[in-house]
């Protein structure tokens, strides 16, 4: 049987809402690119795929062109509310992060 080196991947998504015709698109996809980079980076150095994520979706919640964290929509009252898990598929156990 044939071995093939296995090279971390980490794939994020910007949010569907996004406008990027207002927006310069060049912005928008660096910082997609450094929330992705952050990850992998995490990965590279034998991080957990867990802490990866975290600091991949940190990347975009501290961005506020993204419907994450900073740039969250606002609920009726003009409040952000944030929640957010992840889930580590090993251990089939979930933490819960709120940001008040």
């Amino acid at each position: 049987m044939m071995e093939c080196e296995r090279k971390p991947r980490i794939i994020v998504q910007g949010g569907m809402y996004t406008d990027l015709e207002s927006g310069d698109r060049e912005e928008f996809m660096d910082a997609l690119k450094g929330a992705a980079r952050n990850g992998y980076d995490v990965l590279k150095d034998n991080g957990t795929a867990v802490d990866a994520v975290e600091k991949a979706v940190r990347g975009l919640e501290e961005n506020g062109r993204f419907n994450a964290g900073r740039g969250s929509y606002k609920t009726d009252k003009g409040q952000v509310e944030c929640d957010a898990m992840i889930m580590d598929g090993h251990k089939v156990d979930a933490e819960q992060y709120y940001e008040k």
